[in-house]
């Protein structure tokens, strides 16, 4: 979802007549309404999340259902129940894509970052994965996306987020800290997720079928630093 669309779009009752002129101006759906959809004029967040699952490309789809469990205005188990009961056009790829949401996801560049991922074999990232030491007061992070049977980080690096010298700071510190503990970091940026996805993809395949090696030769010091619970987002940064 790089841009906002360039066409509003719209639901209207069946049978609902729109002048031409409005028809070129936005993008017109003919759907059955609620009475509570038509007074207030607004589609309910189910019913939001269950059109653009159908109706919109995959990466608005996954961004916009991890947004709404992320904001508690749906849960999985609502958007389960009402794809399984929904008969329409692009139900049955919503459904599967509908499964991979996950409302840890911080935005939608992580979400598409982990949508990516879904078309690299042996690859399974999990969104705001706790790293770190074990011990109290030790290294502790929360990365954006972690396969942690693989020891793959993937980060999702924004400008705005990690410019200026303190951050700059921050970020060699983190990264050194998972690469000593045998982590491989992948850092993306939004041009690159957004504007480069097959080579995305394709950095990807390679650092899993290397981090495989590994695994196969038995060789995983990462799985020392999985942590299970919430960590803190600080810590104390060499001078």
């Amino acid at each position: 979802m790089t841009s906002p669309p360039s066409r509003p779009e719209i639901i209207v009752p069946r049978g609902h007549r729109v002048a031409v002129r409005d028809q070129r101006r936005a993008v017109v759906r003919w759907r059955p309404l609620s009475t509570t959809e038509k007074v207030t004029r607004l589609t309910s967040p189910l019913r939001t999340v269950v059109d653009c699952l159908c109706d919109e490309p995959e990466d608005v789809g996954l961004s916009v259902t991890d947004s709404a469990l992320r904001a508690g205005a749906v849960t999985a188990d609502e958007v389960d129940v009402a794809l399984a009961r929904a008969r329409r056009h692009g139900v049955r790829p919503a459904r599967e894509l509908a499964q991979h949401a996950d409302g840890r996801a911080a935005n939608a560049f992580e979400s598409q970052l982990r949508l990516l991922g879904l078309a690299v074999p042996h690859l399974s990232l999990t969104p705001q994965q706790a790293i770190g030491s074990p011990d109290v007061g030790g290294f502790r992070v929360r990365v954006d996306l972690a396969d942690v049977g693989l020891g793959i980080v993937a980060e999702a690096d924004s400008f705005e987020w990690h410019g200026g010298r303190r951050r700059l700071a921050e970020d060699a510190f983190r990264y050194d800290e998972l690469a000593v503990r045998g982590w491989l970091v992948l850092r993306f940026a939004y041009e690159q997720v957004f504007g480069a996805a097959e080579w995305v993809v394709q950095v990807l395949q390679r650092a899993v079928a290397t981090q495989r090696m590994l695994v196969a030769a038995g060789v995983a010091p990462w799985r020392d630093s999985v942590l299970a619970e919430e960590p803190a987002d600080t810590w104390d940064v060499p001078a």
